[in-house]
């Protein structure tokens, strides 16, 4: 993982997503994915890697 990756990772981790709507938060991560999938962008796919684990845990809880 490199720097920018981790960075993502952390931020995404630092946000408040039980806030949102599950609906918007969907939305919010598959943004993420198509922004790192489109420039290789290393820090939006941490975003939407540690997004979506959030996310899955408040789904289904541990």
């Amino acid at each position: 993982m490199n720097k920018k990756y981790l960075q993502g990772y952390q931020d995404a981790a630092d946000f408040r997503w039980d806030n949102l709507p599950l609906d918007n938060v969907y939305q919010i991560i598959d943004v993420y994915k198509e922004r790192a999938l489109k420039g290789g962008n290393e820090y939006f796919a941490g975003l939407a890697q540690r997004a979506e684990e959030l996310v899955m845990n408040r789904v289904i809880p541990a």
